[in-house]
């Protein structure tokens, strides 16, 4: 039983996590994902919606749920192409138009817009329809870092949601690359 609702309903009554509190989070999230990729499955929709909190007092004993457009894959190959997942954590190789075929690093992409709304509250990438989302996503050079909202959170972060977010998917690390990271190891007993 999971008792502590929603991660998308604690991001809303909480606005934006602690940097600590955040890297936690996004750990476990991160865990469970090289851990799918590692046994050939891509999730394909990760969002706040689709990640439960098992407790109330626990923001990252997380549980990943809604395997509904989940799928295999064969390492070395591009095999995924049903443009699916929720727009505005969809990768840009997801976007694209025609259904090009993309990777498990979709999946990568997804934590780093989580990671990124956990600490400074809202979207990196937006817009007043679907249309100027998507375009936004497709189009993206590089996460920004607006002031104040990034002002306090720490280079090591910013480093991490800059690779997890990184428009060339050949370039984007892997689920498991992104659990060594500085940031992510930084305190990993806290």
């Amino acid at each position: 039983c999971v008792r502590g609702g929603e991660l998308f309903e604690r991001v809303v009554a909480r606005e934006r996590y602690a940097e600590s509190d955040a890297r936690r989070c996004v750990r476990n999230i991160l865990g469970t994902i090289a851990f799918l990729h590692a046994h050939g499955v891509a999730h394909r929709d990760l969002k706040p919606e689709n990640i439960l909190l098992r407790g109330a007092d626990d923001d990252a004993d997380v549980v990943l749920v809604d395997f509904g457009v989940a799928k295999s894959f064969v390492f070395g190959r591009r095999a995924l192409a049903t443009p699916c997942g929720s727009m505005h954590y969809a990768a840009p190789e997801v976007m694209q138009s025609g259904g090009g075929e993309y990777g498990p690093e979709a999946d990568v992409w997804s934590v780093g817009i989580i990671a990124f709304v956990l600490l400074c509250g809202y979207l990196p990438f937006d817009g007043e329809s679907s249309a100027d989302v998507m375009r936004a996503v497709i189009q993206c050079k590089a996460a920004e870092f607006d002031s104040p909202y990034w002002d306090s959170i720490a280079p090591r972060a910013k480093a991490f949601v800059a690779a997890a977010l990184e428009p060339d998917e050949a370039r984007r690390p892997s689920a498991a690359a992104l659990l060594e990271h500085p940031w992510i190891v930084a305190a990993a007993g806290a």
